[in-house]
């Protein structure tokens, strides 16, 4: 419940999440790639942990970011979305069909998605209009993280080491690349 405390103290000494992030997941890394040599074969058998990287690693980076510069409860309630997402995602990727029940849950997530964002007697039209850059990271963070956690399922069959390398790695690598985008367009 503290995570993001760190972050925003480090933030208030001038260093951004991102550049933490890429800091504490590359020591991470160098840990585990020390502890594990022999990991990097199993990397480059298995393509598709690109994909596992690059959505683990924006997960990452987009909470980091929302919860340093935005209403940390409400970016919490917006990434929380989680849940909804990962069942549209499995029944898109994994075939995963859900229950009525589970469509009656998605629907009562985004209307709950609705309240949070709609300003008090706004038409449904204005729904996307006040979105802070914390409330689009945290809804994308979201978004991701069920990207993970269904890319996670897909990836069964990988060494559990392999997956574990490729998150930490996937979370160092794309803080490191929106940290430098940011650089190059002066955010």
């Amino acid at each position: 419940g503290l995570s993001w405390w760190p972050f925003r103290q480090m933030h208030g000494a001038g260093l951004h999440p991102l550049w933490a992030t890429a800091l504490m997941y590359g020591a991470i890394l160098l840990v585990l790639l020390a502890l594990r040599p022999g990991i990097s074969a199993q990397l480059r058998q298995h393509k598709a942990l690109w994909l596992l990287a690059l959505c683990s690693g924006l997960n990452n980076v987009a909470s980091n970011w929302a919860v340093t510069i935005g209403d940390v409860v409400r970016v919490i309630l917006l990434f929380d979305l989680m849940p909804a997402w990962a069942v549209l995602l499995a029944w898109r990727i994994l075939g995963e069909r859900p229950t009525p029940s589970a469509l009656l849950r998605l629907a009562l997530a985004f209307a709950g998605v609705v309240l949070v964002l709609l300003p008090e007697g706004a038409p449904a039209t204005r729904l996307l209009q006040n979105l802070s850059l914390a409330d689009g990271l945290a809804l994308l963070g979201g978004f991701m993280f069920a990207l993970t956690n269904v890319t996670l399922r897909r990836l069964h069959a990988v060494p559990g080491p392999a997956r574990m390398v490729t998150m930490f790695g996937g979370c160092m690598l794309m803080a490191l690349v929106v940290a430098g985008i940011g650089l190059q367009v002066g955010v």
